[in-house]
C-alpha cells in the first residue's frame, strides 16, 4: 500500500513538473528574473553586462519553453550565468527608518512553477546583492530625474514595433514599478495583475496604435499625477482620444458634467443656443460621468480631483471623444434639461481656429513685473508660489539677501499673510532659503523624505540630511509671526509645490489650510526611456508628514475643503482667495 501511495505521489509530481505553462506566465517570470538580476547582481549594476542585450539573448529561449520543466531549465541557465558574488558589505546602512512596503519576492519564493533549485539561486543573488552607492541603472543622486543608461529605441517611421521591443517595454515598466517606484503599494490594482493580461495583448499587437494604447493603460494604472502627461508623446493620441474637434466655448469639468465657462465663438454659440452657465451632462447620448470613467483608465492621476482638474485643460481637449464636428449635447439650464446640436471646430481649419488661439493666448497666466510685496486690503501680505522670482529677477546678486529680508520684514508688519500655492514654484530659493530664514525655527525637519535605498533597491530610506529640507548654511532668525496665516492649495499644487506647502504648514502650525485636494504627487520626478522613444515620468521618492500620514495620492493636509461655486467660475472670481481674505479679516 505504501509503495502504491509513493508511486501516485511521484506520478503527480512528474506530471506537475511537465505541465503546460501559459504564455503570459512564462514572460512574466522572465521579466521578473531579468529585473531581479538587473538591479541586484554586480555584473549588471556595474555595467559589465548590458541589461538590454541580456534580455534579447535569452528571450528566444524563453519563447520556446512549453512547460514548467523547460521554463525552469531556461531560467536555471540564465541564473547560472550570474553566480552569487559573496558580498560582505550587506546592510551597512544604519538608517533608523526603511520603507519595505513594496518589497515582495513571493513571485519566486511561493511560486509552485519555480523549482526549489532555482529558488535557492534567486536567494543567493539576493543575499549577496550589489549594495554600493553607484549603480549603472539607478540615478546617482536622489534628485536626479533621468534613469541612467536606458537606451533610446526610435521607431518613428514604423507602423509597428517588433515583438522583442514591445516585450522589453513591458519588462522595463515592471522593473521601474518593482524597484524604483516607491508607491507601488498604493496602487488600487497590483501592477502584476495589470501586466499579465497586457503581455497577452502585447504579443498579439499588430500596430503602433495598439502598442501605444497598451502603454497608456499601464501608465494609468500607476495612479501618479506625475505620469499624467504620458499621452502627449503618443503618435496616435488623436486616434485614441478623438480630440480633433474643439468646442466653441470654454469649460470646466465636474464629476457629473461640464460647465460652460466662457464663449469663444459667439456666433456659433448663439445659433446653437449655448450660453455661459449651461451644464452639459451628456455628449452624443453618452453621459459625462461615463466618459470620465473611460478616461480614468487611460490617464494617470493620483486622485480623482487631479484627473478632473486636468481634463478641464482646454488645449488638451480630452473629454469629448468625437468622430465628427457636429455634436449633440444634453444641457441643464435653469433646472430644465434640453438637447442642443453644436458644430465644433476642426483642428485643420486654420481660419476657424483663430478665436481658439486668441482665447488660449488670453488665458496665459501673467506675472507681475514688480519686485515689491503685494498687499491686499491694505494689511494682508500675499505671496503666490508661481510668481516669486520677480522679487530678485532685477536685483544684483549681492543685494538679494537684503532685499528678501526687507520683503519679509514688511510682510511681518501686516495683520495676515496669504500663501497661494496654486501653481508650480518659479524659484526654489524662496521657500528653501529665505522663507525659512525669516520665519523658521530650528530644527526644521518638516516632513519625512524617503529616497531609494541603494543597499536594497526596492526599499526606501529616511533621509535626515538638513540640506534636503532647507539651506543649512543660513542663519535662521527664530522670530515667530503673530498674525494670521492662510495657505491655499488646489490640484495645481503639485510635486515641489506640495513639498513647499508642507514646509509652510510646519513653519506656521496655526495656519488655516484651505482649498481643494492637491495633486498628490510629491517627491522627485524620475524619467525612464521606453522603446519607441517614449519617456515614462513617475514619482521616485516618498514623502510623508512627520506623523506618518501619506502625501502621495492623498495630497497635502487641508482644514477647510473648498469647492469653487459655479457662479464664481463663470464670473472669473477667485473664490478661494476671497475666503482666505475673509479668514484673516474675521
Amino acid at each position: 500500500m505504501r509503495f502504491k501511495l509513493l508511486f501516485i505521489l511521484l506520478f503527480i509530481a512528474l506530471n506537475s513538473y511537465g505541465q503546460q505553462i501559459e504564455q503570459a506566465d512564462k514572460y512574466f517570470l522572465y521579466f521578473k528574473t531579468w529585473n531581479f538580476i538587473k538591479y541586484y547582481h554586480p555584473n549588471l549594476a556595474l555595467g559589465r553586462i548590458d541589461a538590454d542585450s541580456l534580455f534579447f539573448n535569452y528571450l528566444t529561449e524563453i519563447e520556446s519553453t512549453k512547460d514548467k520543466k523547460t521554463l525552469n531549465k531556461s531560467l536555471s541557465k540564465l541564473l547560472k550565468q550570474f553566480p552569487a558574488s559573496h558580498n560582505t558589505d550587506i546592510e551597512v546602512n544604519n538608517a533608523s527608518e526603511v520603507l519595505i512596503n513594496n518589497l515582495d519576492f513571493n513571485w519566486f519564493l511561493k511560486n509552485p512553477q519555480i523549482t526549489n533549485r532555482n529558488k535557492k539561486a534567486y536567494l543567493e543573488i539576493l543575499e549577496n546583492r550589489y549594495t554600493q552607492p553607484v549603480h549603472h541603472y539607478v540615478p546617482k543622486l536622489r534628485y536626479e530625474s533621468e534613469v541612467p543608461n536606458e537606451r533610446v529605441y526610435d521607431f518613428a517611421d514604423k507602423e509597428t514595433i517588433p515583438l522583442e521591443f514591445r516585450l522589453l517595454a513591458l519588462a522595463k515598466m515592471q522593473g521601474a514599478v518593482d524597484y524604483l517606484y516607491p508607491h507601488k503599494y498604493l496602487m488600487e490594482q497590483s501592477f502584476d495583475s495589470v501586466l499579465k493580461p497586457a503581455i497577452t495583448s502585447m504579443v498579439k499587437c499588430k500596430s503602433m496604435l495598439e502598442y501605444e494604447l497598451l502603454l497608456l493603460k499601464l501608465v494609468a494604472s500607476l495612479q501618479d499625477t506625475h505620469s499624467f502627461g504620458f499621452f502627449k508623446q503618443l503618435k496616435h493620441r488623436r486616434d485614441i482620444f478623438k480630440n480633433s474637434f474643439y468646442p466653441p466655448f470654454a469649460y470646466q469639468i465636474f464629476e457629473d458634467g461640464i460647465l460652460v465657462t466662457d464663449i469663444i465663438v459667439p456666433e456659433t454659440c448663439r445659433i446653437s443656443d449655448i450660453q455661459k452657465g449651461d451644464f452639459i451632462t451628456a455628449i452624443d447620448r453618452r453621459s459625462v460621468e461615463h466618459r470620465i470613467g473611460d478616461l480614468s483608465s487611460l490617464l494617470s492621476a493620483s486622485n480623482h480631483q487631479a484627473l478632473l482638474h486636468r481634463l478641464s485643460y482646454y488645449a488638451e481637449n480630452l473629454i469629448w471623444n468625437l468622430d465628427n464636428k457636429q455634436v449633440d449635447v444634453e444641457i441643464v439650464r435653469d433646472s430644465i434639461k434640453t438637447s442642443k446640436s453644436v458644430p465644433f471646430i476642426e483642428i485643420g481649419d486654420s481660419d476657424a481656429l483663430k478665436p481658439v488661439n486668441a482665447y488660449l493666448a488670453s488665458t496665459q497666466k501673467k506675472k507681475s513685473s514688480s519686485d515689491d510685496l503685494t498687499i491686499l486690503n491694505n494689511d494682508i501680505a500675499y505671496f503666490k508660489i508661481s510668481d516669486t522670482f520677480r522679487f530678485i529677477e532685477n536685483v544684483a546678486d549681492e543685494k538679494v539677501e537684503t532685499h528678501m529680508d526687507s520683503i519679509f520684514a514688511q510682510a511681518r508688519q501686516q495683520k495676515g499673510i496669504i500663501f497661494d500655492m496654486r501653481g508650480y514654484p518659479d524659484w526654489g530659493g524662496f521657500a528653501y532659503t529665505y522663507l525659512i530664514k525669516n520665519f523658521g525655527s530650528t530644527p526644521h525637519l518638516y516632513a519625512k523624505y524617503y529616497e531609494l535605498n541603494k543597499e536594497k533597491i526596492g526599499t526606501y530610506v529616511h533621509n535626515q540630511d538638513i540640506n534636503t529640507y532647507y539651506n543649512a548654511d543660513i542663519n535662521i532668525k527664530n522670530t515667530p509671526y503673530n498674525g494670521k496665516v492662510v495657505i491655499i492649495v488646489n490640484s495645481e499644487t503639485l510635486s515641489q509645490s506640495e513639498w513647499n506647502t508642507m514646509n509652510l504648514q510646519h513653519l506656521f502650525p496655526n495656519a488655516i489650510r484651505m482649498g481643494e485636494q492637491s495633486a498628490g504627487a510629491d517627491g522627485d520626478l524620475k524619467i525612464l526611456n521606453l522603446p519607441g522613444k517614449y519617456q515614462l515620468n513617475f514619482t521616485g521618492n516618498a514623502i510623508f508628514y512627520n506623523d506618518g500620514s501619506e502625501a502621495q495620492r492623498a495630497g497635502v493636509k487641508i482644514d477647510i475643503p473648498l469647492m469653487t461655486p459655479k457662479e464664481y467660475i463663470i464670473n472669473k472670481q477667485d473664490y478661494m482667495l476671497k475666503k482666505a481674505i475673509e479668514a484673516i479679516e474675521e
